[in-house]
């Protein structure tokens, strides 16, 4: 009887064991797609994407990069999604539609624009369709147009197109050539519908990559024009990677953007600023705009509070908030896995991680879409382009612009002593009770993080710090009780 008994209560607990391991993994397969389902694929495309571009006209997103195929359809370099349907724009870019065994990386489109009514596309192609043109051509609504020889370099070879944007009803054209149909133009040209031209006769700036301009954006910024990428006048010093047209000559910006591998990537105007974004930091040169992004007013150059930990590669504006992606894991010091969005103040994380960059963002019909080099979102397979459908789902935010501008439930507190070379204290008017504390440095890098803090004292410890400044935040609970900084020295 006993050891009946004994049977039945172990064969019962065996049971409830594997009831609960049935009851996890139905669990893991429930929660699985809810981690991913912020974001759904759009299309089976085999290599990256470079640039997304909504077309409002339309009502189309133009997408391009160096894929070759699209849902096991031939679409080179180009295709375009209409919510429903990706197709493509006669045979696209790099096939005459004939023939066959096109595969792997295909020579990338980089940037779409609508100029005239139509839709103008560059990057470092060769042809579209049967027709040779070099990196520039649009398409007219039957077939792609060629501007004479194209974009070449002074030995003959064919050039390569950045970014397409219209200006004050002219056509720009920026990126790495010497020429476009015939005209000398030293990496920047325009378009008036008719005529190509230099533009202000922008000269070349010698960089360490070679005696070639490398122009990566054009931006109209209070009526005065701004070129950045990556060129400088070293050993002169006078210009670093972004310069403006002030109505007579070529001229620095503030002290421009420094550093032995500064990449200025993209700019635009938000807030009646110029926000300027890249590969570039504060530890490179104290005197760059900030870590990776930077905002400039005409005058003097400022921060977006402490930027982000990598670069940024694209930044859009949408309903009044700046949005920025790139191969950065923080923004503002809080994570933000290659994307973030910034309201003026503070930015904020979508709670999503990827395993590989993004390269260009674009908002469709209202949405939100990501490409970039990606083969998961959340672990999920989702490759190369993304749409959002998480609503208005924000994952963490960062402290406002000012840092001194404490968030804290707990009442007055005070940092002693700011700055310090050994310790400091935070002394809370109240005690805590299970606390921690998170030590970030100027490029959101976590350097320290302590857990199961009490009392009404934290001690921050210099530890491994070096001289510098620092940003910390106190969390009791879920709740922020306060964040600000401090230098080391």
């Amino acid at each position: 009887m006993y050891l009946q008994k004994t049977i039945t209560i172990r064969i019962n607990l065996l049971k409830n064991k594997i009831m609960r391991c049935i009851i996890f993994i139905i669990f893991l397969l429930i929660i699985k797609p809810v981690i991913s389902q912020n974001w759904v694929d759009v299309g089976l495309f085999n290599r990256s994407i470079n640039v997304l571009y909504s077309d409002s006209v339309s009502n189309e997103l133009f997408i391009g990069g160096t894929f070759c195929f699209v849902n096991n359809d031939t679409m080179v370099g180009m295709a375009k999604w209409n919510g429903h349907q990706l197709t493509t724009l006669g045979c696209g870019v790099e096939w005459n539609c004939n023939t066959t065994g096109i595969s792997g990386y295909c020579s990338p489109v980089s940037s779409f624009v609508r100029f005239n009514n139509h839709i103008f596309v560059t990057g470092s192609f060769t042809y579209a369709g049967n027709k040779t043109v070099n990196g520039i051509t649009y398409w007219n609504g039957s077939e792609w147009i060629n501007f004479g020889t194209g974009l070449k370099f002074i030995d003959g070879t064919g050039g390569m197109g950045a970014k397409l944007k219209v200006i004050n009803n002219e056509l720009y054209l920026c990126g790495v050539f010497d020429s476009i149909a015939g005209i000398p133009v030293n990496g920047i040209a325009k378009y008036n519908g008719t005529n190509w031209s230099a533009v202000h006769d922008f000269p070349i700036i010698p960089t360490w990559q070679g005696g070639m301009n490398r122009i990566h954006d054009i931006e109209l910024y209070k009526n005065e024009l701004y070129v950045c990428g990556i060129f400088d006048n070293l050993p002169i010093g006078t210009i670093f990677n972004i310069v403006k047209w002030d109505g007579n000559n070529w001229v620095s910006v503030g002290n421009g953007i420094r550093g032995t591998f500064v990449v200025v990537s993209s700019m635009l105007v938000y807030k009646n600023e110029l926000i300027v974004a890249g590969m570039f930091s504060k530890s490179a040169y104290q005197n760059n705009p900030g870590e990776n992004i930077g905002k400039w007013d005409g005058t003097h150059w400022t921060e977006l509070a402490s930027g982000t930990d990598d670069g940024i590669w694209d930044i859009k504006v949408h309903n009044d908030i700046l949005y920025a992606c790139g191969t950065f894991e923080h923004a503002g010091g809080i994570p933000a896995d290659e994307i973030a969005k910034w309201d003026g103040i503070k930015w904020c994380g979508l709670g999503t991680n990827f395993d590989n960059a993004l390269g260009t963002l674009d908002f469709y019909r209202d949405t939100l879409y990501i490409g970039g080099g990606f083969w998961h979102i959340n672990g999920a397979d989702i490759q190369f382009l993304a749409k959002w459908t998480g609503g208005n789902y924000v994952d963490t935010c960062s402290n406002t612009t000012s840092i001194a501008e404490i968030e804290n439930t707990m009442g007055v507190y005070s940092v002693y002593p700011n700055p310090f070379s050994e310790f400091s204290v935070i002394d809370f008017p109240q005690p805590l009770t299970k606390a921690s504390l998170i030590i970030y440095d100027v490029l959101g890098k976590e350097v320290q993080h302590k857990e199961g803090l009490s009392g009404k004292e934290i001690t921050i410890s210099r530890g491994s710090m070096s001289n510098g400044l620092y940003f910390y935040r106190v969390i009791d609970g879920n709740i922020i009780i306060g964040q600000g900084k401090f230098v080391v020295e």
